[in-house]
């Protein structure tokens, strides 16, 4: 194999109040990506949406090797909670979860909860968060920790985590903070990629730890030839003149990510030929999507992966045709 790298889809921000087949799709989307061999799945996290950690329990039950990528976030759980969660799953499973953690990019959730601490803050509570996560769930003895957001005096969760279920951590954005969050205390630093030199510019130029895994989400939209592609990405994501309003407010986001990639929209709806930003301005999607042939995309996709990126998360799979595409890709990427 040319290039040694994981990749998970992403379960989609399907809202479970309005669909009675929500559990049913989220089965048949694992069912299928295991059967393409893909390494987990992504759950998002927001009000409206199923708890991750319960949908993840879920998946554990129906797949052999999947591993869960669970939202976590100091605004929903407390460091304890989550570490015994994840106790709880890999102790009834025997299986591994890992934790995105993020600190909430929807200000108007966090302001319906009184979270009203100002970008740095969260990403110092975050830091705090993922110390005192790792402490229960590496250790055997009882822990104090002191810090500005957590306190806790000879607490003992019992029995830690195996060694080869110990979970990853990945740190999700694309701002200084985060990256430096990710270089100190994860294993892989996550984000929406910009265009390949945007990419390396804008983010990768700002990692310097050798052993941070650098991960991207991306949606790809390919077929075999490149007209097919854009004609079905275009009935999805058709443009309007909201969704360009939108992207506009977005320029105004505290999310770093949410601002880059409305430059990128604004400035540019195609960069290279094949990274498309229409999804993110029509409003369908908040992350970019690679879109041509297979030739095109696998070519494209190959750069990324030149530049040390090991982690994928692919967006857009909602189907068993859609995986069938992709994985098109995916072979003339491991050739």
């Amino acid at each position: 194999m040319k290039y040694q790298f994981e990749v998970f889809c992403n379960v989609s921000n399907i809202n479970y109040s309005q669909s009675s087949q929500y559990i049913n799709q989220v089965q048949q989307i694992i069912t299928t990506a295991e059967k393409y061999n893909y390494d987990g799945s992504l759950f998002h996290f927001n009000h409206l949406m199923v708890d991750p950690f319960i949908l993840a329990s879920n998946v554990l039950q129906h797949t052999n090797n999947f591993v869960p990528i669970i939202a976590a976030l100091p605004s929903y759980n407390s460091p304890v909670a989550t570490v015994k969660k994840v106790q709880s799953l890999t102790y009834i499973y025997g299986k591994k979860v890992n934790l995105n953690m993020i600190t909430g990019a929807a200000k108007h959730e966090l302001e319906q909860i009184s979270d009203l601490l100002e970008h740095p803050s969260r990403y110092q509570r975050l830091q705090e968060y993922i110390e005192v996560v790792k402490l229960l769930l590496e250790s055997d003895e009882p822990i104090d920790y002191k810090g500005t957001y957590y306190n806790y005096n000879k607490l003992h969760l019992g029995t830690p985590v195996p060694k080869h279920l110990m979970p990853d951590i990945y740190v999700a954005g694309s701002s200084d903070a985060a990256i430096q969050l990710a270089g100190k205390l994860a294993q892989v630093a996550m984000t929406h990629p910009g265009p390949i030199e945007h990419f390396k510019q804008n983010f990768l130029s700002k990692i310097n730890h050798p052993s941070l895994k650098v991960g991207i989400e991306i949606g790809i939209i390919t077929r075999k030839t490149s007209a097919e592609a854009w004609e079905v990405a275009r009935q999805l994501y058709p443009q309007s003149f909201l969704g360009m309003l939108h992207t506009k407010v977005k320029l105004n986001s505290e999310s770093t990510w949410l601002r880059q990639m409305a430059e990128l929209g604004l400035s540019s709806e195609t960069h290279d030929d094949v990274f498309w930003m229409g999804a993110f301005t029509s409003g369908g999607q908040n992350n970019p999507l690679l879109v041509g042939s297979y030739e095109d995309v696998a070519a494209y996709f190959e750069k990324y992966l030149q530049l040390g990126v090991n982690v994928i998360i692919l967006t857009e799979l909602r189907s068993a045709d859609e995986f069938e595409h992709v994985d098109q890709v995916m072979k003339l990427v491991r050739s």
